[in-house]
Parts: C-alpha cells; sequence; structure tokens
C-alpha cells in the first residue's frame, strides 16, 4: 500500500505543478493533506 500511495502522491504533486498558472508552487496544503490521509490508512 505504501508505495503506491508514494506514487499517487508523487504524481498529485507533479499534477499540481504543471496546472499552477503562475508556476509558483505551494506544496504545503498538498502534502498536509496527504499527510493527514497517510496517517489515517496506517490508523
Amino acid at each position: 500500500p505504501d508505495k503506491v500511495f508514494d506514487r499517487v502522491w508523487v504524481a498529485a504533486i507533479i499534477r499540481s505543478i504543471s496546472e499552477d498558472p503562475d508556476g509558483q508552487v505551494n506544496l504545503h496544503p498538498l502534502c498536509s493533506a496527504l499527510n493527514a490521509v497517510r496517517l489515517r490508512m496506517r490508523g
């Protein structure tokens, strides 16, 4: 599960970078949300 989740995480980060119209990358909200999901999955 961890490897699959890491792959999704990386894909989401890459997507967020490529979709950012200003080219400014702010990963903090994304990382925080995904870390929360990851902790919840591990339970």
